[in-house]
């Protein structure tokens, strides 16, 4: 038993108790339902989504939902329970209608104080919205509370249904934790258990979706069948691929002059994105007479100590921190900044998970530096190894973007594009369908 429910009382305890038991065991339970003929492809189960929440899931989610909708297929989203008032916007219609994208809303009047009686309501809402459209599958998304809801509606309703494992939850809690405290945390009951009733539900799932070939083999190490993992990298749309780059538009748009050599990125500002380094590479292209900017665009928790060590290293005039950005506002970062970069840090979540937001910046010709992590390695242009670099090592990313910036970047563009291209929406979309063909005919 943790600590937390060790020392916890009363209903608290109740309620960890509670939750602890569902996690071991790994499974609910609600009653069958009768069968149906499909009349459309898929429901997926969401932890959130457009227009409320704005992040690389809920973008990630809405682009293959939009880009199956055009392709034909009959797609729908439902997303937890509770959402999106349990954040501060109330739901009226019980459903929003995004781009031609139904996303339906699980709204009791009270939620159940209890884990396992919350997934109940999940399911059985699952389950109610399911009649009606009568979808061939259930197609969700990480993490457990989803797939666990997934699982048990799927059961109930005779249908099969895919499980998309868009990170590692359990390496993400890890990667919260102090350095010096994440090895503790990885033998922790609390890790273990995650990790756990993850891998249990990959092996139950029909088929599963990863998001690189790293996690795929990571999967396959922890006993998942081979055969029914399939890779839906992330990516862009087609039509993004035959934009051409205006920099010096953006450039007047976010008022930057042209002549500057603009690195940075646009990313949700967490400690493991390892962003501290770029504040010590821009401190030695300073000091090495280069005049260089860093651009780091977004929020989160760790925005304030990277401006405060910005102000320590006396750098915080050649810095822009424009905040969280609209996605059109992004678009225009994306054009303007000269060298993309992915600083993030070696760590168990980072070596397996591929981020998003490198391949907008690849679609336009911009250069990206990584960190050398398996995960990162699949998003670098052939020909171009020497853009993966050591992470923490400020002097190899300074050495780095120095050389960078005195380059064509249009020399680029080409190789930065094709990367680009074999990663779109699209691409995805046709995956999905031989997903969703294989398992109508039961071949996984």
């Amino acid at each position: 038993m943790s600590a937390a429910t060790m020392l916890a009382t009363g209903s608290l305890k109740k309620r960890l108790l509670d939750e602890k038991k569902v996690i071991e065991r790994g499974n609910i339970s609600i009653p069958s339902q009768h069968t149906y003929i499909p009349r459309s492809d898929a429901l997926f189960i969401l932890t959130n989504s457009l227009p409320t929440t704005s992040s690389g899931y809920s973008h990630r989610s809405h682009a293959l939902l939009k880009t199956a909708r055009l392709s034909g297929l009959k797609v729908y989203g439902v997303t937890r329970l509770g959402y999106p008032v349990s954040i501060g916007r109330f739901s009226r219609k019980g459903f929003d209608n995004i781009d031609g994208i139904t996303y339906f809303r699980s709204l009791p009047w009270k939620i159940p104080s209890l884990f396992s009686e919350k997934l109940k309501n999940q399911a059985l809402f699952i389950v109610e919205i399911a009649r009606d459209l009568k979808p061939a599958l259930l197609h969700s998304t990480t993490d457990f509370q989803n797939g666990l809801v997934t699982c048990a509606a799927a059961n109930a309703l005779g249908i099969p249904w895919v499980y998309e494992m868009r990170g590692e939850l359990e390496n993400s809690w890890v990667a919260r934790f102090p350095k010096e405290q994440q090895e503790i945390a990885r033998h922790s009951e609390r890790y273990l258990a995650l990790r756990h009733v993850e891998t249990s539900l990959a092996k139950k799932a029909n088929a599963v979706i990863a998001l690189s070939e790293v996690q795929k083999n990571s999967l396959v190490s922890r006993g998942v069948e081979e055969a029914k993992i399939f890779i839906v990298p992330n990516g862009v749309p087609e039509s993004q691929l035959k934009q051409k780059r205006k920099r010096d538009f953006s450039r007047q748009h976010l008022g930057i002059s042209p002549d500057l050599f603009v690195f940075g990125t646009i990313s949700s500002i967490v400690d493991y994105e390892g962003l501290d380094i770029l504040i010590k590479a821009l401190l030695l292209l300073r000091k090495s007479k280069k005049h260089a900017y860093l651009a780091i665009v977004g929020d989160g928790v760790s925005l304030p100590q990277i401006i405060e060590l910005a102000c320590k290293h006396d750098v915080i005039n050649y810095c822009f921190f424009p905040g969280r950005v609209s996605n059109q506002e992004a678009d225009f970062w994306y054009q303007a900044i000269d060298v993309f970069c992915v600083p993030r840090k070696d760590t168990e979540v980072t070596r397996v998970v591929t981020p998003m937001k490198s391949i907008p910046a690849l679609s336009y010709g911009v250069p990206v530096l990584y960190s050398d992590l398996p995960a990162l390695a699949e998003l670098v242009p052939k020909g171009h190894q020497d853009w993966l670099l050591p992470p923490n090592d400020e002097t190899a990313w300074a050495a780095a973007l120095g050389n960078l910036s005195e380059s064509d970047y249009d020399r680029y563009d080409i190789d930065c594009k094709k990367l680009a291209a074999s990663r779109t929406w699209e691409q995805g979309i046709k995956i999905y369908r031989e997903i969703y063909k294989k398992l109508e005919g039961g071949e996984i």
